[in-house]
């Protein structure tokens, strides 16, 4: 399923490449943060993510169990369709492998489609795929390539980039979707953050 995600974004990309069309944005904002590592301001920025009620995050495990993927794919798709009618048109994704790389393919897909909507990629650190295997690097590097937006949270590794990446979503959202079959995990944190932090939970 995730390979055909892929397929089906390529093959869309290369047709609007090749008519002229200006699929997604292959001149993306790449926006660097503060790295307390460095004690340095990496790029000096004010917050632009001020309409929290358009934006909606996503989180979920890394590994998705085979008997539920299509659901999940179809859920995700329905409910990404549901929240655009409700005026979201900001969705952001950590990037991760797994659910962050469904749901940022579910949404260049729905954007391809003419919807008026946004994809940001939040990105704990450069580099992150560096340990990927090849597919997974080549599906990592076409979304950020038709991202609208990409932000790194820290330039190079932080034992806590993962987490801050995650913060940073959900103080940026009023909505979360989330894929949760596991605690004691990321995704759980991120979720039981987000609950506290008032964001409508929409789980998968």
């Amino acid at each position: 399923i995730l390979w055909f995600l892929y397929l089906l974004v390529l093959k869309k990309a290369s047709a609007q490449e090749g008519g002229g069309a200006g699929g997604g944005n292959s001149g993306f904002a790449t926006l660097r943060f503060p790295s307390p590592a460095e004690g340095k301001l990496i790029f000096e920025y004010k917050e632009v993510l001020f309409m929290k009620e358009k934006f909606c995050c996503f989180t979920g495990h890394r590994k998705i169990n085979q008997n539920e993927m299509i659901e999940v794919v179809y859920r995700l798709g329905d409910e990404i369709e549901g929240l655009i009618d409700m005026g979201v048109n900001n969705f952001i994704s950590g990037g991760a492998l797994g659910f962050d790389t469904i749901a940022a393919l579910s949404v260049i897909l729905l954007r391809d489609q003419g919807y008026r909507i946004r994809l940001i990629m939040a990105l704990p650190c450069i580099g992150q795929d560096k340990l990927w295997n090849e597919k997974d690097r080549e599906i990592y590097a076409l979304i950020l390539k038709y991202a609208d937006e990409v932000r790194y949270i820290y330039e190079g590794e932080y034992k806590d980039c993962m987490r801050e990446r995650n913060k940073y979503m959900v103080d940026n959202s009023s909505y979360c979707i989330s894929y949760l079959r596991r605690g004691r995990s990321g995704t759980s944190q991120t979720v039981a953050y987000a609950q506290k932090q008032g964001l409508e939970i929409i789980r998968l």
